[in-house]
């Protein structure tokens, strides 16, 4: 790819990040100019997170992990069940749906948010970047939904 001195570069490139663990990890990048000399080096932190919650109302103290009586029963909808009360504060128009349920351990549907702000109280709807529809394990776990991977937001970046 060629750059011309002084403009930006708007190139996106996809990285398999599947083999990371949790938690801070940075990525260096550089370029070579056309006397073949490199850049200094850019450093972009980015945060591999899995997400996890426990629901007290199908949580099971004896078994230690949430019920799946919903799925269990066929009771979960194929497609995300955020958009039937346009009025509601979790209203969501979101595309997401599964021909079936994809893994036995999932309990429900979840929604969950990126926002951008530099506390919990200015998390205010105006700073939603992203918001997802997926899916809740019996262990806490939170994922995509394939029913395995963690979910990813695209327009949102993780730092500490």
């Amino acid at each position: 790819m060629s750059i011309t001195t002084g403009s930006d570069i708007d190139e996106s490139y996809a990285i398999d990040i599947t083999s990371l663990s949790l938690g801070v990890h940075k990525l260096f990048f550089r370029v070579k100019d056309s006397d073949n000399k490199w850049s200094l080096t850019a450093l972009e932190p980015f945060c591999v997170k899995v997400f996890q919650l426990n629901l007290e109302a199908v949580y099971d103290s004896v078994q230690g992990e949430m019920t799946t009586v919903l799925n269990d029963n066929g009771l979960l909808p194929l497609e995300q069940p955020y958009d039937a009360n346009p009025l509601a504060d979790w209203y969501y128009t979101g595309s997401e749906s599964v021909p079936s349920i994809p893994n036995s351990d999932i309990v429900d549907w979840l929604l969950i948010q990126a926002r951008d702000a530099t506390s919990v109280a200015n998390a205010t709807p105006a700073t939603i970047k992203e918001t997802k529809a997926v899916f809740l394990l019996n262990n806490g776990k939170i994922v995509d939904i394939d029913g395995s991977t963690p979910p990813e937001f695209s327009t949102f970046e993780w730092y500490f």
